[in-house]
């Protein structure tokens, strides 16, 4: 069974990231997407509250704290990851945005001061090479007449993501060091408060930003992501404790999802990386697989 749970992990992994690429296709809203997205997560986290009778007022403070800082950051991380998918390769631009993971890590060492062996330093080395690597791909193909070139901006909307996501999985990392003791009430003080601030920004920056693109589709398929986020972070957590590995949980779902996004993208969405692309996308599987035996 436990194992059942990482296969579950890594099909979520992978399948928001086609969901992404369906929110861009189907001119849902990205605002409203985004808060579609929260509001899946809300509503899945709740409904697990009440059945398992638990008070999340028994939570320390800084969890709701971290939580609703992750999810503004959410708010702005996920719009921004779209049109980053809208511009380029689905393949590379996932590949691109797990590899935060390496800064992520990089964090972690720096505070709370996790120390670090051979495989960490390898596996971060390894991020950096893949990342220049992806980056030689796409300035190869965007050289070039009739390849499949990157739209202007997605160098700068990627940027921003990476940054983004190396933070919401650097929250982790805090949430844990400031509450060594992760019960069930404090795991969803954490998650419920991000779900919530997530909603009620993006639903707020909507209203700003403008209605472009459908809501009720926005909307929709955000409430499909919220879904697989959810499922990502509840079977994790049924994974590790049912006694799986973190160095066996965290490459096989974060790393495996990069090979399945580019096979799949290659199968379904006729993208095909260059020979370098290939290589970075390899070379950041390993990355990360290095950066799971150090964890």
């Amino acid at each position: 069974m436990a194992y059942v749970c990482v296969v579950i992990v890594l099909a979520a992994c992978t399948g928001i990231a086609f969901v992404y690429r369906w929110s861009e296709h189907s001119g849902g809203n990205r605002f409203f997407m985004s808060a579609g997205l929260g509001l899946g997560c809300l509503l899945c986290n709740g409904v697990l509250a009440l059945a398992g009778h638990v008070n999340i007022l028994d939570a320390p403070p800084i969890q709701f704290l971290l939580g609703g800082a992750l999810g503004a950051v959410t708010t702005l991380g996920t719009p921004v990851f779209m049109a980053a998918v809208a511009r380029g390769d689905l393949s590379i631009t996932w590949t691109v945005m797990t590899l935060s993971f390496a800064l992520a890590s990089l964090a972690g060492i720096i505070f709370p001061g996790e120390t670090v062996g051979w495989p960490g330093v390898a596996g971060l080395l390894a991020a950096v090479i893949a990342v220049v690597f992806l980056g030689i791909d796409v300035a190869r193909r965007n050289a070039v007449d009739g390849q499949a070139r990157t739209r202007k901006g997605w160098a700068f909307f990627i940027s921003i993501a990476f940054l983004t996501n190396a933070y919401s999985m650097y929250s982790y990392t805090l949430a844990s060091h400031f509450t060594p003791v992760q019960t069930q009430a404090v795991r969803l003080a954490f998650m419920l408060s991000f779900a919530a601030v997530l909603t009620l920004g993006a639903l707020i920056t909507a209203l700003i930003a403008g209605r472009r693109g459908s809501v009720p589709r926005g909307l929709g398929i955000g409430a499909v992501a919220g879904v697989f986020m959810f499922a990502i972070g509840f079977f994790m957590l049924m994974a590790l404790n049912a006694g799986v590995p973190a160095y066996v949980l965290y490459p096989a779902t974060t790393g495996g999802s990069n090979i399945l996004v580019a096979a799949l993208s290659v199968l379904l969405l006729r993208e095909r990386p260059s020979g370098w692309g290939w290589i970075g996308i390899v070379v950041g599987t390993a990355a990360l697989v290095l950066l799971g035996v150090a964890a």
